[in-house]
């Protein structure tokens, strides 16, 4: 039955200005989500001002165009429909035709599906490209190790968004977790040192549950009655289930890479010699997996006075002390380097500022409560200042040898702020 749009203007238009409300004080305050309020309440009008049983196709796909331009989300848009539609179906549910309600009802469903199918495909296409970046960051590593799987597992994403697409992947996808090519290699002769590990346990589980979302994902597609409302937001799960397979898989690589580089002889930890080309890589895996990294750069205070005072064997029994504090303090996939004598840097993967902050603080609070028995038999306290800095690889277009020695500098400032501010602290 078709709707005659236009009967029902008395009825819609006033209750679009109710369906957004005045804003109070709070809020008016924010005038960026007071500006996008407005845009969709004056996109709105304009869809069913202009709404007609001939144009109905038409009208839809100019709104969602509008909708899309100004990057509004999909249950923000949905929401706003379904506000409206109960809205004047409840005004009118009495005393109004009953054949007329169940119509508009059927339209108000129409418009709504129309709008799910266009950002579905919408999502698929941002979907796609932010596969493609991610494999291209990964092509940029000059060594991948483990991450040439994290690769095969996002060209198994991009045949099962091109299979949504109507495109016909080639091999087609295979939805048995066991068979894939990251399956099989999850399945096979892994490194026993790296299968025995909670983080490829978690791999394990979060690749089953992708691949049962996958399933998921290609019934409700192929369903006579399928809902692009629901297969949003089963794609949403699997993208960010992926992200989780990337992020653990980048844990795995760098706990192989740091058995494998050169260690110091004093506290085994990492020497300076391959730090720019680890830090470079991790930055790259970092835009991959689309999260954060982060540095600290740590000085032991007055180490100089430490040597003068108690002699050179205590020095290196402070250090040892130090870079055990850090061992025991970090994650075994984070990076820590002897940059100087006295002098660290921990390359951190997968770590906001907020996090960051208090890893540095426990750091901080460790080293306070050590105390060393010399070999004169005196006991002895050290501190450390900490300079911090995360680096939020999105925002880099190229990684170069300049980006590192800038994250580096950046680090090392902060240092020079914590030593200037006083020492025994954080910046």
């Amino acid at each position: 039955m078709t709707i005659p749009w236009q009967n029902f203007q008395s009825v819609i238009q006033p209750l679009l200005v109710e369906l957004y409300p005045e804003l109070g004080d709070e809020r008016q305050a924010n005038q960026e989500y007071q500006q996008g309020q407005e845009l969709r309440r004056t996109l709105l009008q304009q869809l069913f001002s202009e709404l007609t049983p001939d144009n109905e196709d038409e009208q839809t796909d100019s709104f969602v165009q509008a909708c899309l331009l100004n990057d509004f989300s999909y249950p923000l848009i949905h929401s706003d429909l379904m506000a409206l539609a109960r809205s004047v179906l409840g005004s009118l549910v009495n005393g109004q035709n009953c054949q007329e309600v169940i119509a508009l009802n059927q339209g108000f469903d129409r418009i709504e599906k129309k709008v799910s199918v266009a950002y579905f495909h919408h999502y698929l296409r941002k979907l796609a490209v932010k596969n493609h970046i991610r494999l291209s960051h990964l092509a940029n590593l000059s060594e991948k190790n483990l991450l040439v799987h994290y690769q095969n597992h996002l060209q198994w994403m991009l045949q099962l968004i091109n299979q949504l697409q109507g495109i016909e992947p080639d091999p087609p996808v295979e939805l048995d977790h066991n068979r894939c090519t990251f399956g099989r290699w999850l399945h096979g002769q892994v490194i026993p040192m790296i299968k025995s590990t909670s983080h490829f346990k978690e791999v394990e589980r979060l690749h089953i549950k992708l691949h049962k979302l996958g399933k998921d994902v290609l019934t409700q597609h192929q369903s006579d009655r399928v809902s692009h409302k629901q297969l949003i937001h089963l794609m949403g799960r699997l993208d960010y289930i992926s992200l989780e397979i990337g992020a653990e898989i980048a844990i795995l690589n760098d706990m192989m890479m740091i058995t494998e580089y050169h260690k110091d002889p004093l506290t085994g930890v990492l020497t300076r010699h391959l730090l720019d080309k680890i830090l470079s890589a991790q930055i790259e895996i970092a835009k991959a997996t689309e999260s954060t990294c982060a540095l600290l750069m740590l000085d032991l205070d007055n180490f100089k006075h430490i040597n003068d005072t108690y002699g050179h064997l205590a020095g290196d029994m402070v250090i040892q002390n130090f870079t055990d504090i850090l061992k025991r303090t970090l994650r075994k996939s984070d990076f820590i380097f002897r940059f100087g004598g006295e002098e660290f840097l921990v390359l951190v993967p997968s770590t906001n500022a907020q996090d960051l902050q208090q890893i540095a603080q426990k750091i901080l609070i460790e080293v306070r409560q050590q105390s060393i028995l010399t070999p004169q038999d005196q006991l002895m306290t050290y501190t450390v200042s900490i300079g911090t800095t995360t680096i939020e690889p999105s925002n880099l277009s190229f990684v170069t040898k300049e980006v590192v020695n800038h994250y580096i500098g950046e680090a090392d400032a902060r240092l020079y702020l914590a030593k200037r501010n006083g020492r025994n602290r954080v910046e």
